[in-house]
């Protein structure tokens, strides 16, 4: 489901641009489909945690909270503040971009448990982790861009999204995925 949103978001934005004309649509439909990818994509990394460990590891959950705390106060601090504070910005606008920072959060806290609790192992893992790498630094990089300059579609910054699709495409495939959960 998360998947077929985030490719429900690229669809509708190539429309939006390549057919309809629009020049960086912000906020729009793409926008209402890209969104729900993240609190899904923390949802299927849960279900992968707790199909992999019955018992609680405290001692994983506290790293993994150090992680994202880390990460997540690089987010506040560069992306949701200056997007909270940016002049010309609706209400709308704002709440939709600082939404994509929280979502790398909340999706790297899932992948962050799932690391520590020792599922890097795993070769399907490796690939997820990969993935996640790419997509984060794709939406941080896209932000940033955002926030300081003018976006255009078919930059460097497309190559994290890749990453992020054929990594975590592999990683549904690998025979080591069935072992996650």
């Amino acid at each position: 489901a998360a998947e077929l949103c985030f490719i429900a978001g690229d669809t509708s934005y190539r429309v939006l641009t390549d057919v309809l004309g629009q020049v960086n649509p912000f906020p729009s439909v793409a926008d209402g489909c890209y969104l729900p990818t993240y609190p899904l994509f923390a949802a299927a990394l849960l279900l992968f945690i707790r199909g992999r460990s019955r018992v609680r590891d405290v001692g994983s959950l506290i790293d993994a909270l150090t992680i994202t705390t880390g990460l997540g106060l690089l987010s506040w601090v560069y992306l949701v503040e200056p997007y909270f504070h940016a002049s010309g910005l609706s209400v709308l606008q704002r709440a939709v971009s600082i939404g994509y920072p929280l979502g790398d959060v909340l999706v790297v806290a899932m992948l962050a448990r799932m690391v520590v609790g020792g599922g890097v192992r795993l070769a399907a893992t490796r690939l997820l982790a990969l993935g996640a790498v790419g997509l984060l630094t794709a939406d941080v990089c896209y932000g940033w861009i955002q926030l300081n300059g003018s976006w255009s579609v078919g930059g460097p910054v497309d190559v994290g999204w890749a990453i992020f699709y054929v990594s975590w495409g592999a990683a549904a495939l690998h025979p080591s995925m069935g072992r996650i959960g």
